[in-house]
């Protein structure tokens, strides 16, 4: 089965090949979902929500266990509603409520991760919001969250993260005119 997906904004995402790859060239994105009992490699469809958290022309970057750096946010848990998950990551990650959050407007990205570890694809969506917090006196969650930054376009280059979240969050620092 496959199913064409619509960034927004029209241009914003893409799919990619291999090791968290993507191609900003397409403005669509085909992903494959196919039947894993008839084939050999595993297929999982993963929606992850991402909060864009501002501060001048930075944003908000905390550091997972493993040393990579993310948005606050996470995997969605279906059938959770797309905004109770934005709320409960960054609850989770940080120990603040969100302020608001542009939900009319989702940024959304997708991309295609090959695991070189085991026979597995992961067809990710992520969505971001614009966020603000409900407080600066927030603290990532340790053992999982072990730090945070204040990142500039330049800093997000040279961050230990996956290169589709790379690619995704420098594109809406773009759009955003704050790259």
């Amino acid at each position: 089965m496959r199913f064409r997906f619509l960034p927004y904004p029209p241009g914003g995402g893409a799919r990619g090949g291999g090791e968290d790859s993507i191609d900003s060239s397409q403005g669509a994105v085909d992903i494959s979902l196919q039947d894993t009992e008839s084939s050999d490699i595993k297929r999982e469809n993963i929606v992850t929500v991402k909060a864009f958290v501002c501060r001048g022309r930075t944003l908000l970057m905390i550091r997972h266990e493993n040393g990579r750096w993310d948005l606050p946010g996470g995997r969605m848990n279906i059938p959770e509603p797309i905004a109770d998950t934005l709320r409960r990551e960054v609850r989770e990650e940080l120990g603040v409520e969100i302020a608001s959050a542009d939900f009319d407007h989702p940024w959304v990205w997708c991309w295609e991760k090959q695991s070189t570890s085991r026979p597995l694809i992961q067809n990710i969506v992520g969505i971001g919001y614009l966020c603000e917090l409900a407080s600066d006196d927030f603290r990532p969650s340790p053992p999982e969250h072990i730090a945070h930054t204040w990142a500039t376009a330049a800093d997000l280059r040279t961050l230990n993260m996956h290169d589709g979240h790379r690619a995704g969050y420098l594109r809406w620092m773009e759009l955003h005119g704050i790259a």
